[in-house]
Formats: structure tokens, C-alpha cells, sequence
């Protein structure tokens, strides 16, 4: 019965963060026509500068670009999994994560119209498609893992292997680290195919 409660309790939390990053992708893309073009931080600079890494970058220096870009995020989620403060900072981490995803997409659509969509579909959204899931499983492991640690600390708490658990935090890390690396190599393989041909 304690299984089969920790496994409900482990989908409830990842139906919680699957509608909270869509949340922030509808947030994100709505947010796009309030930034002044002169800010830093607006969708056109933004997509120029990843326009041009696309348009100059090898394929070895774009899997190496997207990977490191989300393996960065990625290792932030991991440590703040170690740590008491992991459940908050998981949730910040996916919400800043939706929101720029939605940003992205939010500009194409507005800016480029069907061009827009196009390049979207054939860029993309296929590899941020499983960059998404990864990002949703990465968050749930690290707030459970810092769950973990919280209830060790709580007197008469369960009593809880921390070492056998920990390895299987690091191993399901390992296979998502992975899952990221095969992603980034899809993203590079569909940028070298259809880059030059999509004209936005």
C-alpha cells in the first residue's frame, strides 16, 4: 500500500508540473508584445543571436551549444535536488523554463506568421518536445529527492536509506542526462537538414 501510494503521489506531481510549464508557455508566448524592442532581453535580439549561431555553427559546435545550454539548467536542478530548498527552486527553475519556451514560440508566430510556424515545427519544437519531458522528469526527481532529504531531518521521521537513494537519484540523472545529449543531437541533425530551407 506505501508503494502503491508513492507512485500515485509521484504521477500527481507529474501532472502538477505538466500543467504548470504549459501554464508558463501560455504566460510566456502572451508576453512577447510587452517588451520594448530596446530591452535586452526582447524575443528579435534573442532570435537573431540564435539565428546566427544556427547559421555559422558546424554540426559538432551546435550539439555542443544546445548541450551545454541545458545541461547548465540541468545540473542546477540536480544540486538543488541535494538540498533542502529543492522543492521551491524545482518549481522556479520549470516555470522560467515554460516561460521561455512559450516566449520563443509566442515571437515566431507573431513575427513570421506561417514562416514562423514552419520553422517551428521543423526546428524547433520536435527536439523541445522531449527537452520538455526530460525538464518535467529532471524537476520531479529532484523534488522528491529534496523531499527525501526533508523528511530524514523531521524527528520520528521514516528512517530511509540516504546512500541507496541517492544512487538511484544519480542513476535516473545519468539516463536523462543522456535522454538531453540524444535530444541535442536531434536538434543539430534537423538544423543541418532544414535550416537553409526554411526562409523566415
Amino acid at each position: 500500500m506505501d508503494i502503491l501510494k508513492t507512485n500515485n503521489e509521484k504521477n500527481k506531481l507529474t501532472v502538477i508540473l505538466s500543467l504548470i510549464f504549459l501554464l508558463s508557455m501560455a504566460t510566456g508566448s502572451f508576453c512577447v508584445n510587452f517588451v520594448k524592442s530596446d530591452n535586452p532581453m526582447n524575443a528579435n535580439n534573442l532570435f537573431n543571436s540564435f539565428l546566427n549561431k544556427r547559421e555559422t555553427g558546424t554540426f559538432t559546435s551546435i550539439l555542443l551549444s544546445t548541450f551545454l545550454s541545458d545541461f547548465m539548467i540541468f545540473a542546477v536542478l540536480f544540486l538543488f535536488g541535494i538540498c533542502i530548498i529543492g522543492v521551491p527552486a524545482g518549481f522556479i527553475i520549470l516555470i522560467i523554463k515554460g516561460l521561455g519556451t512559450g516566449y520563443t514560440a509566442g515571437y515566431l508566430y507573431t513575427s513570421f506568421g506561417f514562416n514562423g510556424f514552419l520553422f517551428d515545427l521543423l526546428i524547433i519544437f520536435p527536439p523541445a518536445l522531449f527537452t520538455i519531458f526530460i525538464y518535467i522528469m529532471a524537476t520531479k526527481e529532484s523534488i522528491e529527492f529534496s523531499k527525501t532529504l526533508l523528511r530524514i531531518i523531521i524527528p520520528d521521521a521514516k528512517i530511509y536509506s540516504l546512500s541507496s537513494e541517492f544512487k538511484i537519484y544519480l542513476l535516473r540523472f545519468t539516463v536523462l542526462l543522456l535522454c538531453l545529449f540524444i535530444t541535442a543531437a536531434i536538434d543539430s541533425t534537423l538544423t543541418v537538414l532544414f535550416f537553409e530551407n526554411v526562409v523566415i
